[in-house]
């Protein structure tokens, strides 16, 4: 199975942990609690798996690669059958900037490789 746990950026975070109260009288939300991400990572550029914005947080959330638009290490570590080779796994190939295609079927994937900040 490939990898699970997916990087996540600060924003859909937020979104995912933030516990909301929402009958104020003046009709605004307030943020009531929300449970802080803890770094795993060095700070590095990665793809948040939701939303493909770059995110440097180093906090990521275990996902199915399939359920999410942006799966990390789509390369590397994708389950995903070739229908052109058989049922075997596709042979990625990189399609700069930031895709990956397979070259036997033409399967095209975003993607955004991973690098350390200077």
């Amino acid at each position: 199975m490939s990898n699970w746990n997916q990087p996540i950026c600060e924003r859909c975070w937020i979104e995912a942990e933030a516990v909301w109260v929402t009958d104020l009288p003046d009709g605004r939300d307030r943020l009531e609690s929300i449970r802080f991400p803890v770094r795993l990572t060095n700070p590095t550029i990665e793809q948040c798996a939701w939303c493909g914005q770059p995110t440097i947080i180093g906090a990521y959330k275990r996902a199915d690669p399939r359920a999410v638009p942006y799966p990390a290490h789509i390369h590397e570590n994708d389950p995903e059958r070739c229908p052109e080779r058989d049922g075997r796994e596709h042979l990625w190939v990189d399609d700069p900037p930031h895709r990956v295609r397979c070259i036997e079927c033409g399967t095209s994937r975003d993607t955004l490789r991973t690098g350390t900040l200077p």
